[in-house]
């Protein structure tokens, strides 16, 4: 019963095998995943014009969601129509899948559109968007069964429409651990736009016991607020994204607000709920896409800002903010909280974020080369966690993939796989400039092809292959830490305890090669390599 009552002892022992490899056994990270579909690349026709994926996700097992609009038409004229594509983990088509791998729906007369998705634990997949057009837009919220049927358990037959006043735009969602659906909106109110959240219950019904009818509409602000990221804190608070404008898009701001776990806005937060962010010189314009929240607690939001250049023109650059817990912007980072980047010389932007679990910050985005190339790329940043440039990846930081090999290239998604390889959703062009969806897959340098069991899921090492430091990341407090080489003589080694679920060991003295590292808990022992280059 006693040991049952401390925390789990974990003892690390590292045998040295003094075997050199041939380090082009190992990608750098940033680089093209060969093993996904061709040369790292898979690009599908959805319709029969032009299709944009604005979501990737993971299910349990591992395949591939993409979800987003497509046309068959040119110019449009029936409007967009939503769709699902699933990949098996290879980026091949998930035959199983609605109709070879792609489910596709029309919704309501004038057009509807996929922005975001969600997974539950049982693998459904909760889709959320917008159908109809203008001030007349509803919110649409879908489910679906992991084979891409709809969920007819949920709303009427798999789909739920939701009109707040005149018009509600749909920006995105999340599932709460009790199950019940959270989704952010935009809202009209009478004269603009506010920031909206909905939470419903697992059938598709609003759920009544929160705000008005299941809705809270923001009343901070009294210009148009564009709603389009949204992620749950870990003491059950929503901190939601966007932008907001008085008088015209050239004033265009970063706006983030904060509501408690009841839907009240937290007047904790930034000032009085909410933290309002100009960058940029065209005047002051920028725009926050996604936000993503780091386990310190932090807030990072990204997107674009707009720089006047001179003689009437302007230039987008990629836009990383960082907020401390409170809402205010972190000085530790980039330039007092605020870095912003120049891909290639033309337009930038940002439209998704995740963070890996070594802290480093992911963006994907697009990227044009300087007037007169019309080109652009899907561009994949990292940052450290304080706002440099991760030279370690790609580029010095950045890695610029065109995808069909033509001009348009766009990315909406990204996401971190269980193997924590890098999954990027978006659109290229063909030979007649129609669009199709594209997915890239990048290494990332976390554990790289080298794990031995990956069934474990409460460490983390990083990086690796390394030159030397190594930080391992537990889900537990390490208390004791044991080095031995394939003798299993004790060795010295140095490390540093900077944090209570995080150590650095330092291995640069050690001869280049591969080392295990076994890794014990009180019920069974993990191991693992880690390259020496």
């Amino acid at each position: 019963m006693k040991s049952k009552m401390k925390k789990k002892l974990l003892k690390i022992s590292i045998g040295l095998w003094l075997l050199t490899i041939p380090m082009n056994l190992f990608s750098q990270p940033g680089t093209l995943d060969t093993t996904f579909g061709i040369g790292g690349k898979v690009i599908t026709q959805i319709g029969l014009s032009n299709d944009y994926a604005l979501s990737v996700n993971i299910l349990p097992d591992s395949s591939i969601i993409t979800a987003g609009y497509y046309s068959d038409y040119t110019y449009l004229p029936e409007g967009n129509n939503v769709f699902l594509s699933k990949y098996h983990i290879d980026g091949t088509l998930d035959n199983g899948f609605g109709i070879r791998g792609i489910v596709k729906d029309t919704i309501g007369s004038i057009g509807s559109q996929i922005l975001a998705t969600a997974i539950q634990p049982d693998g459904k997949i909760v889709a959320i968007g917008t159908v109809g057009s203008g001030w007349s837009a509803k919110i649409l919220l879908l489910r679906y069964n992991s084979n891409g049927t709809y969920d007819n358990y949920f709303g009427n037959g798999g789909i739920v429409i939701t009109q707040i006043d005149t018009c509600s735009l749909g920006g995105s969602v999340a599932i709460q651990p009790n199950g019940k659906i959270i989704v952010s909106a935009s809202i009209h109110n009478g004269t603009n736009l506010d920031f909206g959240l909905l939470r419903y219950n697992s059938d598709g019904t609003l759920d009544n016991s929160f705000g008005t009818g299941g809705v809270v509409i923001s009343t901070i602000g009294s210009g148009y607020e564009y709603n389009s990221s949204l992620k749950i804190q870990s003491d059950g608070k929503f901190v939601l994204a966007g932008r907001t404008y008085t008088s015209s898009w050239a004033e265009s701001k970063g706006l983030i607000i904060r509501f408690d776990a009841n839907g009240l806005i937290d007047t904790t937060f930034g000032n009085g709920g909410a933290t309002i962010t100009s960058v940029g010189s065209a005047p002051g314009y920028c725009v926050f896409n996604d936000i993503a929240l780091q386990s310190d607690g932090k807030i990072v939001s990204i997107g674009y800002s707009i720089e006047d250049i001179g003689n009437g023109n302007y230039d987008n650059k990629n836009l990383v903010v960082r907020y401390n817990s409170n809402g205010l912007l972190d000085s530790s980072f980039g330039a007092n909280g605020v870095v912003l980047t120049d891909v290639l010389g033309g337009g930038d932007i940002a439209n998704s974020i995740i963070i890996q679990p070594d802290e480093k910050i992911l963006i994907a985005g697009h990227s044009g080369e300087a007037y007169p190339d019309i080109t652009s790329y899907i561009t994949v940043s990292r940052y450290n966690d304080n706002g440099v440039l991760d030279v370690s990846f790609g580029t010095d930081g950045i890695v610029t993939t065109n995808v069909s090999g033509y001009e348009t290239n766009f990315a909406n998604s990204i996401k971190l796989q269980a193997d924590r390889k890098i999954i990027v959703a978006g659109s290229t062009s063909d030979i007649s400039v129609l669009k199709n969806v594209a997915l890239v897959r990048y290494d990332s340098g976390l554990n790289l092809g080298i794990e031995e069991n990956n069934q474990q899921s409460f460490f983390t090492i990083y990086p690796n292959p390394t030159t030397g430091k190594v930080t391992i990341s537990f889900s537990e407090i390490i208390t004791d830490i044991e080095i031995f080489n394939i003798l299993g003589e004790k060795i010295s080694y140095s490390y540093n305890f900077n944090q209570q679920k995080k150590i650095e060991i330092d291995l640069l003295n050690f001869p280049k090669g591969i080392y295990f590292v076994k890794i014990y808990d009180d019920e069974k022992s993990y191991t693992e390599k880690i390259v020496m280059q």
